[in-house]
């Protein structure tokens, strides 16, 4: 790449060389940064680097950073509900500061676990199964997983259920590139309750 910065707050523009760059193994075809991450480095490299052309690398053409947050793909939500037991597919990628995928990243390993009222501790009365541990390939994790909550009413007589709490997870890995731990954040997983709770042709099966 054109320039690489660790621990640096501060540039001060524009740069001399934004043409003709390249990092084909990484990120930051002119600017590549490590943090602590600042917006008087990554704000939209208008000051830094005007008109920048032929500029390539692995991700972020112009610019990069090292990792930033882990951002989620195909969680349920409460447009799009989850079914107890029943697998859904989750991706989930490691990004930098401009929400680029880190395609350099193909060593870290991630896992998905419970969340016990949203923190980062496992609650005891749900469990997963399915792909709960998967390899980073160009950036992203593949998970397929079914959640197993635990109710605290189940009806049959009027088709009622209720949770015993919010179901929550979160994903986390360790850093093979820069070290350091991977956190995501901890949404809740909606599930389908009460007449719904299972889809067509399924049968709500309860520990005995």
């Amino acid at each position: 790449g054109g320039l690489y910065l660790s621990g640096i707050r501060h540039v001060v523009g524009p740069l001399a060389q934004c043409h003709d760059n390249s990092a084909l193994l990484g990120g930051g075809g002119v600017l590549m940064w490590e943090g602590p991450f600042s917006t008087e480095i990554a704000g939209g490299g208008v000051s830094i680097c005007d008109h920048a052309s032929n500029n390539r690398a692995l991700y972020g053409p112009i610019f990069a950073s090292s990792f930033k947050r882990l951002e989620l793909q195909g969680m349920p939500s409460l447009e799009s509900l989850a079914f107890s037991g029943i697998t859904f597919p989750v991706l989930v990628s490691k990004t930098d500061f401009y929400s680029q995928t880190i395609a350099s990243d193909s060593s870290s390993l991630m896992q998905v676990k419970t969340s016990l009222g949203g923190a980062r501790s496992v609650d005891p009365s749900v469990q997963l199964w399915g792909t709960t541990i998967s390899p980073v390939q160009s950036g992203t994790a593949t998970f397929e997983f079914a959640v197993k909550p635990s109710f605290s009413l189940v009806d049959a007589a009027s088709g009622k259920t209720s949770l015993l709490r919010a179901v929550m997870v979160y994903f986390e890995g360790s850093d093979t590139e820069a070290g350091g731990q991977m956190l995501s954040d901890v949404p809740e997983i909606p599930l389908y309750q009460n007449g719904a709770v299972c889809p067509a042709g399924y049968v709500l099966s309860l520990d005995a």
